[in-house]
């Protein structure tokens, strides 16, 4: 855990914060970062390796891979409720636009105009923005704490080895490599046999890509009876998805099954295993447990889901900054998105996986 020290501020003075909403160039608030802001204690913030100072309230930099799809749409009307409860906290949402250099140029600005004292960074490239948000950024006080992706190469770490030192802290856990090599052992398990797979993934060398070709490459080194016959990264949108998807099942037209790493790929496969007219021939498996997801399942168009948990994971993200900003202890790393693990759940990996018979009892959000 983390520990920090109060300080009275050298000279008191007021800030007037106003609670921002939504999109990039929606900031308010004072001009001046960390240390240097006026109003409240200074609190000293142990990152691992560095201490940095900040004072007033969290003006919170949002800086997400994009806004495109439900998850993301989630985390944007989430986290204005999560910042309300933090008297005097600002936030801003920056929109990565799922270009890695879009959101460095946007995570370098944020660090260098001195208008936030604290980052939320679920990042696209890891190792590009290593060193922005692990050393510049608590050079200049200010605290990030990373989201889904871990930063600095750990991405196909697991546990706490997720956290990178410089960070206040990690949240994530339901996109790990060991959470893939779960679902993907659980699909065999579901399928004896030889099978034909065709899979749907997000943008090339983000985190979860990454984290979801490394479970790849294991499983089917373990079970040759799986075959991967064809692969397609997206935007993560539905018409890419669907793209994607027929130009996979036109390819591979012996396919059996469509795995699909996000919720809008999924709806994007629907369609397009509709269209070729092969209901009934190819199961297609979930991740993003959405409304769609379940209404889905309810149909028996898909087989099963696994979790995502994007309005938790920045409520709680955001509510660790509140605690580290007051000079409480937080955790280095929140397994599971900061979520409770679901009864039933691996203690280890955190894998549970969703299907019409459980769907009951576990409730979407997004």
């Amino acid at each position: 855990m983390m520990h920090a020290r109060l300080r009275k501020p050298a000279a008191a003075g007021l800030a007037v914060l106003a609670t921002c909403t939504l999109v990039a160039g929606c900031s308010r608030g004072p001009g001046t970062t960390g240390a240097a802001a006026s109003g409240g204690e200074q609190v000293e913030i142990d990152l691992g390796d560095q201490t940095v100072t900040v004072s007033g309230p969290p003006r919170i930099a949002v800086v997400l891979p994009g806004t495109n799809n439900s998850y993301l749409q989630a985390q944007i009307d989430e986290v204005e409720d999560a910042v309300a409860e933090i008297e005097g906290a600002t936030y801003t949402v920056f929109d990565g636009k799922f270009d890695p250099t879009t959101q460095f140029n946007a995570l370098t600005n944020i660090v260098q105009g001195g208008q936030y004292n604290a980052i939320l960074l679920p990042s696209l490239d890891s190792n590009l923005n290593c060193n922005v948000a692990s050393k510049v950024a608590p050079e200049n006080d200010i605290v990030v704490v990373a989201m889904t992706t871990a930063l600095c190469g750990r991405t196909t770490n697991e546990g706490e080895e997720l956290w990178q030192p410089g960070t206040l802290t990690y949240l994530g856990g339901v996109d790990t490599v060991d959470y893939w090599t779960d679902y993907l052992e659980y699909v065999i398990a579901e399928n004896p046999g030889e099978q034909k797979m065709v899979v749907l993934k997000g943008p090339d060398n983000i985190g979860i890509t990454i984290n979801l070709d490394a479970a790849i490459e294991k499983v089917t080194a373990e079970h040759p009876e799986l075959e991967i016959v064809g692969q397609a990264n997206t935007d993560y949108s539905i018409p890419d998805g669907n793209e994607k998807a027929t130009s996979l099942l036109q390819a591979h037209p012996d396919a059996t099954i469509v795995f699909s790493a996000y919720v809008t790929l999924t709806q994007g496969a629907v369609q397009a295993v509709e269209a070729a007219g092969l209901e009934g021939d190819v199961k297609i498996y979930d991740k993003g447990s959405s409304e769609y997801s379940f209404e889905q399942l309810a149909a028996g168009t898909i087989e099963a889901t696994a979790p995502e948990y994007p309005r938790t994971i920045v409520r709680k993200a955001v509510e660790v900054l509140g605690q580290a900003f007051a000079g409480e202890e937080v955790q280095r790393f929140y397994p599971n998105s900061g979520a409770p693990l679901p009864e039933g759940a691996d203690p280890e990996t955190g894998f549970f996986v969703i299907t019409e018979d459980t769907a009951a009892d576990f409730q979407p959000e997004s």
